[in-house]
């Protein structure tokens, strides 16, 4: 299924794993302080698109709607 992490050298908050489809695969959805100021962050590794392009299309299409709600300058 996959696993995902995350390390900063900058605050992590409001850090949390969610997880895509029927295959409850792992991405994490953070901010970052960065010198005081907010970033959002998606951090994601995909289904390959060798096993299967719809569930990784799927997947990122979930990444940018999520990204596109972003209130502050962003990472994915």
């Amino acid at each position: 299924v996959g696993g995902v992490s995350i390390f900063s050298k900058y605050p992590l908050t409001n850090a949390r794993v969610k997880h895509f489809g029927k295959i409850s695969r792992p991405r994490i959805t953070a901010q970052i302080d960065f010198k005081g100021k907010p970033v959002d962050v998606v951090f994601v590794h995909t289904v390959t698109p060798l096993k299967s392009r719809s569930l990784r299309n799927g997947e990122l299409s979930v990444v940018a709607r999520e990204a596109k709600q972003f209130k502050n300058p962003g990472i994915v």
